[in-house]
């Protein structure tokens, strides 16, 4: 029977055709007859990635979840299972081990398991400590930006196979299909309150001048603001007119002893946030490293950093 390819090209606009590597015997009946005679496949529409980010200070009970679409030439009929495999990819070698786990079936999700509707729907969600477990890992081989790689494939009643490696790229990233089937989930330190107890500052002047900060003899200091109210200043005193550090008419500034000085800062219990803000280096001279009460560095500046908020690493927190 011949097809007219104009037709097939317009309904080309309605639903998209996954490219198989495998080809058929022969010709499926004309509704599922794709382009140039390819059959029709079917993918998974990204609705929405509900979580993608692993907590590092919760990894057993951190979750992956994302909300997909399954489309196709038959309104959804011609989908047997989906497939879902993983692999969990290291990125920091200092923990347990060195490499990514090998790529493993983990589970098969029957088509009736997917919510009925225009379209079926996969609402995925997996526990990180599950699939910890799965890969024969435990908790403390798992690092902050170490990757959850999960994968999705399409079986269909007919035989056919879709995911990322034989679908069409306009199928995996066009606006209207937006169907990857490949989704990160990634290990990240989440903020959360500081610890309560001092903190050290250690400040270095490279010239051995102390501190100039937004102005050739001197400045404002660094600061820290608790909870959005309360502004505490430092600096590293120096020769020269207003010390960095004399914030709000104070004079006071840490003694510049051998090109450094430390300061400490107070956070109280029950603070929930604390925002550090570094003012400047006008002669590309001040350096820097903000320590925890636990003794772990968490921020440091090297000579000529720029003005801004200081990014403090709550992974080592």
């Amino acid at each position: 029977m011949k097809i007219n390819k104009s037709i097939l090209i317009a309904a080309s606009a309605l639903i998209a055709f996954a490219v198989s590597c495998e080809k058929p015997e022969k010709n499926p009946p004309p509704y599922d007859v794709g382009i140039d005679g390819v059959p029709a496949g079917g993918f998974l529409r990204t609705l929405e990635v509900t979580t993608s980010e692993i907590d590092f200070g919760d990894i057993a009970g951190s979750s992956f979840g994302v909300n997909l679409e399954y489309n196709d030439a038959e309104n959804g009929n011609s989908l047997q299972d989906v497939k879902v495999y993983l692999t969990i990819i290291d990125n920091s070698p200092d923990n347990g081990f060195d490499s990514a786990k090998a790529e493993a079936l983990y589970e098969t999700i029957a088509a009736s398991e997917l919510q009925a509707g225009n379209r079926p729907v996969l609402n995925y969600a997996d526990n990180t400590g599950d699939a910890i477990a799965f890969s024969g890992l435990t908790t403390d081989d798992i690092g902050p930006s170490d990757v959850f790689q999960y994968r999705f494939e399409v079986n269909l009643t007919s035989g056919l196979s879709f995911s990322a490696a034989n679908t069409n790229s306009n199928i995996i990233s066009g606006p209207s299909y937006q169907s990857p089937f490949i989704y990160n989930a990634t290990v990240v330190c989440l903020p959360k309150p500081p610890t309560a107890g001092d903190w050290t500052i250690n400040m270095r002047d490279t010239y051995g001048d102390g501190w100039q900060t937004t102005g050739p003899s001197g400045g404002e200091g660094m600061t820290v603001t608790l909870d959005g109210t309360t502004v505490i200043e430092f600096g590293l005193c120096s020769p020269y007119g207003a010390a960095a550090g004399s914030f709000l008419g104070s004079t006071d500034c840490v003694p510049n002893t051998g090109s450094a000085g430390s300061a400490t800062v107070t956070i109280p219990a029950g603070t929930q946030t604390a925002e550090w803000f570094f003012p400047g280096d006008n002669w590309g001279e001040i350096e820097f490293d903000i320590v925890t009460p636990n003794g772990n560095i968490v921020a440091s500046a090297t000579a000529g950093t720029e003005a801004g908020p200081v990014t403090i690493d709550f992974c080592k927190d």
